[in-house]
């Protein structure tokens, strides 16, 4: 029971750190909510514009294609007006789709003018934005224009034929799913917007993909469709049974709901490789003292830059930079890594002095962390040698500041005139250790011949898949398919 509770406390930190931005948002909707007055546009109890809203808002931030997307190994076209552009034209297509779902339930002249100028908006945004994720692979030539149109004229059709729906059903079931279709019919729009048509047209043209007849993608776009359709459905139905109808006061459910579906439907790629950097430093406790003439007793415990406080460190310009690969989770019974659902180049190897690093997955979870950088040892059968030329003794320590809450309570000194310290912020390497764990900030000590170097380890962000090195993978047919 206590391991089941540690890994819900892990998983639930986790999921909330990786979707912090969604967090912030959801908080900030709850912050605006009861500052606005009724009457207002956003203020409406069926929630179509507040959940409108929240998703275009969440649609900057997050949003992402559900198709396949560009050539995986040829460099796509990045600028920052380009991606600025299309995160703006498929926000803005959330709020025309609320424009058209309003024109179906109040056919007013004014909302048909808004839904035009809205749409003219999210063309020009897209237009300006035509050339963003672009690549050199062009199978087929042609202008994708007659199928932008087709796919605004129909999503804005559907979404006024689920709005006249709920306004001749006001309640009941055929209300709430009207109104789950509609925010299915959102993240459907949104996900083709960002995949951009081409890539679809080009894949279909080339015919073939890694070998074998080239399928579009169905189960993405699908579960965008009717996931976040079916579960506002069902949300809207146990809440009218069990404490009435969701009204506008009941709005920051409505947005954490989008904002669930938001990060399901786009998650946050884990990392394939972390960069790290070994500082140089070297003590600066400010306890320096010059040395005395006479000698000192054993007994009398060192001072100055003997004693190493991890918290009262310098660094020098020395850096070491150190490329540290991510690795999922495996299954221990054959040691066979867990296929991911979809392809990812290998990461690099890391090889250090002491060992192969890497990011293995949290012990507890089986799920991909950057927190914990693991060092497995390579083999050795002593930390001494002895040659002709005399006897050498290496020492490696690690000393970190700040070690679990669940380990302070033991302490241990490293000498008798030591403070007592943490057991977890310290470890000693010899030989019977086969493996380190280092986190942010801690301090690796290497001694050998007298002479000890200390290097302090800073863990970077995650660079995810399209930032790191791909690998060449073998010529496929497709890649040289002429434009015809």
């Amino acid at each position: 029971m206590r391991s089941l509770f540690a890994a819900l406390v892990r998983t639930i930190r986790r999921v909330t750190w990786h979707n912090r931005d969604l967090a912030a948002l959801w908080v900030a909707l709850a912050v605006v909510q009861p500052l606005l007055a009724p009457g207002q546009i956003l203020v409406r109890d069926d929630l179509m514009p507040w959940v409108a809203v929240t998703l275009a808002a969440a649609v900057f931030i997050r949003g992402g294609r559900l198709g396949p997307g560009p050539h995986p190994m040829l460099v796509p076209r990045r600028t920052w007006s380009g991606r600025i552009m299309r995160a703006l034209g498929a926000s803005g297509a959330t709020m025309t789709l609320a424009f058209a779902y309003d024109l179906g339930l109040n056919p007013d002249p004014d909302l048909g003018g808004q839904v035009v100028v809205s749409a003219l908006a999210v063309a020009a945004a897209l237009w300006l934005s035509r050339d963003e994720g672009r690549t050199s692979w062009n199978p087929r030539r042609g202008t994708d224009l007659p199928v932008w149109i087709a796919m605004a004229v129909a999503s804005i059709l559907v979404s006024i034929l689920l709005g006249n729906l709920d306004h001749r059903y006001p309640e009941g079931s055929t209300s709430w799913a009207a109104r789950g279709l509609q925010l299915g019919l959102n993240f459907l729009v949104v996900g083709i917007i960002y995949g951009a048509p081409r890539n679809q047209h080009q894949r279909a043209s080339a015919g073939r993909t890694d070998g074998g007849p080239y399928r579009p993608e169905v189960f993405r776009p699908l579960l965008a469709l009717l996931g976040p359709g079916a579960g506002l459905w069902m949300l809207l139905a146990l809440a009218d049974a069990q404490i009435g109808p969701i009204g506008f006061t009941q709005g920051f459910v409505g947005s954490l709901f989008v904002l669930a579906w938001v990060g399901v439907i786009w998650p946050t790629d884990p990392p394939v490789t972390v960069p790290c950097m070994l500082h140089e430093v070297v003590p600066d406790g400010g306890r320096d003292r010059p040395g005395d003439a006479a000698a000192r007793g054993f007994e009398r415990p060192p001072e100055g830059a003997l004693r190493l406080n991890p918290l009262e460190v310098r660094r020098t310009r020395s850096v070491h930079p150190w490329l540290v690969p991510v690795r999922a989770s495996r299954i221990q019974e054959l040691d066979d890594p867990v296929r991911p659902l979809w392809l990812r180049t290998a990461p690099p190897v890391a090889a250090h002095i002491l060992g192969e690093a890497a990011f293995e997955p949290d012990p507890v979870t089986g799920a991909v962390q950057t927190d914990v950088l693991t060092l497995r040892i390579a083999r050795r059968t002593d930390m001494s040698s002895l040659t002709l030329g005399g006897a050498q003794y290496r020492r490696v320590v690690v000393i970190t500041p700040f070690p679990d809450v669940g380990e302070e309570a033991e302490e241990t000194p490293t000498y008798l005139w030591d403070d007592k310290l943490p057991r977890g912020s310290l470890q000693v390497l010899d030989a019977a250790t086969d493996e380190l764990r280092l986190t942010d900030g801690c301090i690796l000590v290497l001694s050998a011949e007298g002479v000890a170097r200390a290097y302090e380890l800073e863990i970077g962000k995650g660079l995810p898949q399209e930032r790191t090195v791909k690998r060449t993978r073998p010529p496929q047919l497709e890649d040289y398919t002429e434009a015809g």
